[in-house]
């Protein structure tokens, strides 16, 4: 159905005059800007975090706030400068691209996958930035770098979750277990089967989705990777500052834990449209809440950390969204 409504729209869009094509892009530019704002909004107001809550919890002075801002902002940043690199290593595989094109792209593709489930919307928006032969690969690509991400947080997750059941006396069903291996032992299985038939692109199929990821190079392997991990351990530790800010009397080596396993369940739990936000922060809620933590210190620094990582390079993206023109088929 994917393959069917992109070569539709494809050939629409080349059948539409210049002038005509210019104006429909600007509109769909408008609506994409229009959607992602309104999302935003209402994830801010509807989470149950009021301005009231977060003045109470700050009580710094304003020089604090500020170094405390400022230090933030370069974490941000430093989360993205590793997306952004680990995206211009990928990319680089089908066509070699610059530092400042991976930033539009990456940044881009954000604004536009923010409003959409788990973020889905980024493979369009980055396979619109290549010619209609390369998409495909490029769809590859955007799967790669997000599997690479999950890979990490898996890894950690996984640690976090012995740490958390030993320190909290958390019991493990072992009937969840056994359907989980399961569940995992058929997927592959039926990886195996249907490796040769077409998944929801025209063209491709697990078999080709696994050459294409076996030609890598060691050195991507690792840049991916190693980038990934980057921004997880940066991630984290800025989650970390941001409870301390709001007065979480939590150690480095008793949070990290809870972050860890907090990441992993977020990372697995579909976040669909409104409820990503409020399904993040759930999660976050009963984990710290199990060390004790108060609910809104929690709920507060969960939509910090959203608006500093996700709202803020969205608006950049945002920017970048009305100097982009589609490439000609």
């Amino acid at each position: 159905m994917p393959s069917a409504l992109s070569s539709l729209f494809s050939l629409f869009m080349k059948k539409t005059p210049d002038k005509v094509r210019q104006y429909l892009w600007v509109v769909v530019k408008i609506i994409i800007l229009c959607a992602t704002g309104w999302f935003v909004y209402h994830k801010i107001v509807g989470s149950s975090v009021s301005l009231k809550n977060v003045l109470f919890l700050i009580k710094k002075p304003y020089s604090q706030i500020i170094i405390w801002l400022v230090v933030l902002l370069f974490f941000t940043s430093l989360n993205w400068f590793f997306e952004i690199l680990k995206w211009k290593i990928l990319v680089q595989t089908v066509k070699p691209i610059s530092f400042s094109e991976a930033a539009k792209q990456s940044l881009y593709a954000l604004t536009v996958s923010l409003a959409t489930p788990n973020r889905i919307g980024e493979y369009g928006a980055k396979a619109f930035f290549f010619k209609y032969e390369k998409r495909k690969e490029v769809l590859l690509l955007t799967f790669f770098s997000g599997i690479s991400q999950m890979m990490i947080t898996v890894f950690f997750g996984i640690i976090g979750v012995i740490i958390m059941s030993q320190k909290f006396m958390l019991i493990i069903n072992r009937n969840h277990l056994f359907w989980f291996f399961l569940i995992l032992f058929l997927l592959i299985i039926f990886s195996f089967i249907f490796r040769k038939k077409q998944l929801l692109f025209k063209g491709l199929s697990v078999k080709v989705v696994f050459n294409k990821v076996n030609s890598f190079s060691k050195a991507i392997w690792i840049k991916t990777i190693g980038y990934s991990f980057l921004r997880y351990i940066i991630f984290s530790c800025m989650f970390y500052i941001v409870l301390r800010f709001y007065h979480v009397p939590l150690s480095f080596l008793e949070a990290m834990p809870i972050i860890f396993t907090t990441y992993l369940l977020v990372s697995v739990i579909p976040s669909f449209f409104i409820l990503d936000v409020v399904v993040r922060g759930g999660v976050a809620i009963f984990l710290f809440g199990l060390a004790g933590i108060p609910e809104t210190e929690v709920a507060v620094a969960v939509l910090t950390m959203w608006i500093f990582n996700f709202v803020l390079p969205a608006i950049l993206g945002g920017y970048f969204m009305f100097s982009y023109q589609p490439l000609k088929k």
